[in-house]
């Protein structure tokens, strides 16, 4: 496989990375794939540096950054109305037993705090969960889509049709 090739579906194939593990039902993993886009989008902007303007490599990588920008930001907001619902459906019960403590005058040590998020996670686990998946889904559906328009085109060495595009 030519250079240029491999550059872009190496980026396409950490992409789709991003959206599996976005999706998978683990807080560790999920928080690794929803970092996992910003130290690609600067290997995007690097690549895209240092390729010649107008090359196949060029023009993926605008395409992977403008993809990144977008899921990122959406996911901004989506992971937002996954806090509010999780705020608004989820058992606070932990919370105001802490604040009764604090509003008592004993103050909670790092311990105690450490118990009190394990059961707050413990019962808002599947709320949680589902909250995440619900509202994350339009936008690991929108990556999911992007990725593999652009892998399909970059196996075979051609470029994007539309870059402006926001599908």
């Amino acid at each position: 496989m030519d250079k240029p090739r491999v550059i872009n579906l190496t980026f396409y194939g950490l992409c789709g990375a991003t959206s599996l593990l976005s999706a998978w039902p683990n807080y560790d993993v999920m928080g690794i794939g929803l970092t996992l886009p910003l130290p690609l989008l600067i290997a995007a902007y690097i690549m895209r540096s240092r390729s010649i303007e107008d090359s196949l490599v060029h023009h993926h990588m605008t395409f992977v950054i403008r993809t990144l920008w977008i899921f990122m930001s959406l996911s901004l907001l989506l992971l937002h109305i996954a806090a509010w619902l999780i705020y608004t459906k989820g058992d606070n019960s932990v919370f105001t037993q802490i604040m009764d403590q604090a509003s008592s005058g004993i103050m909670p040590d790092m311990s105690a705090m450490e118990e009190m998020e394990s059961q707050y996670l413990a019962a808002n686990h599947d709320l949680i969960i589902e909250s995440y998946m619900t509202s994350m889904f339009p936008a690991l559906l929108y990556l999911v889509w992007r990725v593999s328009r652009g892998a399909s085109r970059a196996n075979r060495n051609f470029r994007i049709q539309n870059l402006r595009s926001w599908l």
